[in-house]
Parts: C-alpha cells; structure tokens; sequence
C-alpha cells in the first residue's frame, strides 16, 4: 500500500548538531546510556514520541553510536512521522551494519510504502535467510509478492504463517487468514477462500482486529525493546555507600498527601509535583540539581483535589494534568511558560467517584484515551479530538460493546501487553473478583 509521505527536513539538520555535539562533549556514563535506552523504549511504547526523542538525544551525541541506537531513533521518527529523520537515522545504522536484520526489515517496509515492491522483496528475502522464524516479515515479504503479481510467492508465505496456528501466531496469524482469504478470492480461487473467510467470521466475532499500520510496520525485529539485563554486577567491598544531604525550600509542598517525581514540561530533567486537598504545588528541576520556584495550582470548585493524572492529551511533549474531585473532573493544559490553564473540555458523568484512572491508547488511533474503575465497574473514554473542545472535540463514553466487567466494584486497573501481541490489555481487580480484558 502506498503512503503520501509530508517529510520534515529536520532530519540532516538534526545529525549535523549531534555530530557537533559530539565532538565537544565527554562520553556518556554506560548506565546513563542504558537507562536512556530503556525510557526511549518505555516512552514509545505509550506513544510519547518527542519524550522519546529527547530521552536518546544524549546517546546520539555520542562520538561513537552504535547502529542500534541509530534504528532505535528511526523507529521514534517513523512512528511521529519525521520521515525525513527517519530516512537520516538509516541511513547512519546503514554505515555500521548494512545487513542487520532490523535495519534491513525497517528499509523493507520504508521502501513498500513507497511502492518499490521489487527493492522491498529484495530486503524481505534477506531478513527471512537471517530469520527464518519472523512472522512479521514473512505478512510484509507476501505483501511485497502480491504487489509484483507473484501470487504463489505471497501465498506461500501467508500460508507458512497460518500454519503456525494461532497459539504460536497471535495476531499475525489472524492477519494472514485474512490476506490469504483476500489473495484466494481476488485470484478467483473462491472455493479456497470460503473456509478461510469463516474462520476470519469466527475470530471477528471473538473480538479480533487486525493489527494496526504502526505494529504492522514495527513487527517484532523493528519494535524497540529495552536493553537485555546485563546480569548484577559485584563491586569490590568498600566503604558503605552515603548520601549528601541538602535541604530543599518548598514551603507550597506543606501538607501535601502525594509527592510524584516526573517530567513535567519535557525538558528531560526531574520535576516534583505534590498534591493536597487544596491543589497542586510543582517544582521544576534544573540541570544542575536543583529546582526552580515552585508553581501552585487551585483545586476545583473548593472541594478536595481527590486525584492528579499526568498526561500528554495533545501530544506536544509536555504533560497536561487531569484533576478530580469526587465524580467531577477537570482538565490543565500545559503552555509553553509552564502554565496550566483551565481547559472548557466536558467529561461524561459517573455514577460515583471513580478509585482509579488511567491514561492509555486504548484505541491505538495515537492519542490518550482514559480508562476508569469504581463501584460503578470498568468505563472507557474515548479521545474524540479532546485537545481541541472549542472545535468540539470531546471524551466520549465508549464502554458500551467494549466487553469491559460493568458490575463489579472495581478498585484498581493495571495496563499492560499481558498476551504479547502489540495491543492493550488491562487487568481490573476489586475486593471480589479480578478480570482480565
């Protein structure tokens, strides 16, 4: 399939500044460069796209960067759709390791998108010699057959994936009854495609989707994973490990019932912010360990500020803050000056307050949705343009034929990949029951 593409020309500019950093900075700390490397991975997963930037800008600095980072950076601006930083980024890993599968599996993809089927092939087919065992590549290399007129070659390799069954397959085999079904039925081989197209029935009516275009374009290779542990590490024996004191003047924080450490504004330093009964007290971290005057923010209406959630509702790399009080919430978002502004945005009522909230992609459509428990079960709200309520952008209820519990008393939820399969999954769990969706 192709892909109008809108390339932003930060790409060549942004490695000439890292390669001038580079060459006038020390080496980055290895377990900086680590820890680095695992927030990008974490920062993607929940697609905060320009934290996950910042967070591997450091490494990228380096004099030395390894191609693995290099493909870990063009995963982050393919995914926020920085294309031309992408094509930057690959062309750099290109250098130091021309066939890693990874990098030849994203070019793959890249050069699909594009429509040149025969030189995405050419990259496909390498990346199955090197893993045979990749169903991802395999979904993208029948693609790549099917668009050159090879029929048999795009059948054979959707037919390897749903071999595999749906135990070992997950979702990728799901895709592959349905590419194979739709292969078969355009080749007028109707017959093969029947049973095919009831077993896509069946899985459809299980609540199976297919995967969406980013976790198909990522896969498995492409999809950036966290560093392997490196194993614990003895340190020869010495004095006991002490730490420095210093006081810190935060008068605002009296009182305060929750402390968080977080990224508030995106600068890549540690902010502090404290909730009390009244609002909310912040200090913004500097890079020198210290923090700037602290910023308080009413609560709602005179009742008790009941809960604070961070997150990012207009994915401009800052985190905007959700407030509730009872059933009632209210939106801050974030300026470029650090101010929290009231938001005219209107949420859908609760029948009582909730006991846990959670921002998460619950539709996988790139923004935040919110997923809330309580006595009242399980609700899910939708992000329907809720950055822009004055063009009448709204969260939405979405709950009905969502299939989450609605009768139990709910106290917490946890979100999580629980199955592996590159989609949401959300554990609920009450003083009763707990549920698994």
């Amino acid at each position: 399939m192709d892909r109008t593409r809108t390339p932003r020309r930060a790409g060549w500019l942004c490695c000439a500044a890292l390669a001038l950093v580079a060459a006038c900075k020390k080496p980055l700390d290895p377990e900086k460069k680590t820890l680095a490397r695992e927030r990008a991975a974490a920062l993607l997963q929940q697609d905060q796209y320009s934290l996950a930037r910042a967070a591997l800008a450091p490494v990228l600095a380096e004099k030395d960067v390894e191609a693995q980072d290099w493909l870990r950076a063009a995963v982050v601006e393919y995914a926020d759709g920085a294309y031309d930083a992408f094509e930057a980024h690959l062309a750099r890993a290109r250098e130091l390791a021309p066939r890693d599968p990874q990098l030849l599996y994203l070019a793959g993809q890249s050069l699909k998108e594009q429509a040149k089927f025969a030189e995405a092939r050419a990259n496909f087919e390498a990346v199955l010699a090197a893993r045979p065992d990749d169903l991802p590549n395999r979904l993208a290399l029948g693609e790549a057959c099917d668009e050159l007129g090879d029929i048999a070659a795009a059948e054979a390799q959707y037919r390897h994936v749903v071999a595999v069954g749906i135990e070992n397959g997950g979702l990728w085999y799901c895709s592959a009854i349905y590419r194979l079904a739709r292969l078969l039925t355009l080749d007028g081989r109707e017959d093969l495609a029947q049973p095919l197209n009831e077993r896509w029935s069946e899985l459809e009516k299980l609540g199976v989707k297919l995967p969406q275009p980013l976790a198909m374009m990522l896969g498995t290779l492409a999809r950036p994973a966290p560093p392997a542990p490196a194993g614990t590490r003895v340190e020869p024996r010495g004095a006991a490990p002490g730490w420095s004191l210093r006081e810190i003047q935060v008068p605002e924080f009296g009182g305060a019932v929750e402390l968080r450490a977080l990224d508030l504004d995106g600068d890549n330093w540690t902010d502090l912010l404290a909730r009390k009964p009244d609002g909310l007290a912040m200090a913004f971290g500097r890079n020198d360990g210290t923090f700037e005057s602290t910023t308080t923010l009413a609560g709602g209406d005179g009742a008790p500020l009941e809960r604070v959630v961070p997150f990012d509702v207009d994915n401009d790399g800052d985190l905007d803050l959700l407030l509730q009080s009872g059933a009632r919430f209210a939106l801050r978002r974030q300026d470029a000056t650090r101010g929290f502004a009231p938001s005219p945005l209107a949420f859908p009522a609760l029948p009582s307050a909730p006991t846990d909230v959670v921002a998460v992609d619950y539709d996988h459509e790139g923004d935040l949705d919110l997923v809330l428990v309580g006595a009242f079960g399980a609700r899910v709200w939708r992000n329907d343009g809720a950055a822009e309520p004055e063009k009448g952008g709204a969260y939405t209820d979405a709950t009905e034929g969502s299939g989450l519990p609605t009768t139990d008393d709910l106290a917490w939820c946890v979100v999580e990949d629980y199955d592996g399969d590159n989609d949401v999954d959300i554990l609920f769990g009450g003083t009763r029951s707990a549920w698994l969706a």
